[in-house]
C-alpha cells in the first residue's frame, strides 16, 4: 500500500545514487565520452532539481532550435552542471531564478544565470582553486572539480562571466561533435 509516486521517487533517488558513485570512480581516469545532446541532459537535471530545491526558487531553461551534438561523459557533466545549480541555490537565500541557456555557434555554450547574492569581489579570481568557498560548510573543492572535468576531460572552458550583488553567470562552452562523412 505504498504510493506510486513515493516508489518512483525512491527509484529516482536510488539512480542518483548510483550516479554519484560511478561519477567518484571516474575521477582520475580518462571517462568514455559519448555524442550526446546537452539538452536532453539538462532537460533530466532540471526535472530532478526542481523537485528538490526550494519553491520561491524558479529553474527555467531555454534553448534554441539549432541543438548539435556535443561529446561528453553524461555523468561528470551532469555533476558539473549540478554543482553550479547547487551553488546559484544557496546564493539565492530566498526567493529568485535561475536560468540556463544553452545556444550553438562555433560551439555549444550554457550559460547558468542566477538572481544570488553574487560572489565577493575579491574571491572572483580564485573561485576555481581548490580550498575557496564562501559557504560555512564544504571543502571548496567544487568549482575546482567542475573546471578540470571541462576543460581537462571534455575540452571545454568554464569561466565565471560576470558576478555582483545581484547575481552570477557561469558559462561552460563544449566544443561541438564534428560530422563523421
Amino acid at each position: 500500500d505504498i504510493d506510486p509516486k513515493i516508489l518512483a521517487r525512491i527509484k529516482t533517488d536510488v539512480t542518483r545514487l548510483e550516479t554519484i558513485s560511478a561519477r567518484f570512480s571516474k575521477i582520475g581516469s580518462l571517462p568514455n565520452r559519448e555524442g550526446t545532446k546537452i539538452s536532453v541532459v539538462l532537460d533530466d537535471l532540471v526535472a530532478y532539481m526542481r523537485i528538490r530545491m526550494p519553491k520561491d526558487i524558479t529553474l527555467e531553461l531555454h534553448q534554441d532550435e539549432h541543438e548539435q551534438t556535443v561529446s561528453i561523459n553524461t555523468e561528470l557533466m551532469t555533476w558539473v552542471l549540478e554543482n553550479i545549480i547547487k551553488n546559484s541555490i544557496d546564493a539565492i537565500r530566498g526567493k529568485g531564478s535561475i536560468g540556463i541557456h544553452i545556444s550553438w555557434e562555433k560551439t555549444a555554450l550554457i550559460r547558468i544565470k542566477d538572481s544570488g547574492s553574487g560572489i565577493p569581489k575579491k574571491l572572483q579570481k580564485k573561485i576555481f582553486e581548490a580550498g575557496i568557498t564562501t559557504k560555512k560548510r564544504g571543502w571548496g573543492l567544487g568549482l575546482a572539480l567542475a573546471k578540470r572535468i571541462v576543460e581537462q576531460y571534455h575540452e571545454g572552458k568554464l569561466r565565471l562571466a560576470g558576478s555582483s550583488e545581484t547575481g552570477t553567470t557561469f558559462e561552460i562552452e563544449l566544443p561541438i561533435e564534428k560530422k563523421q562523412r
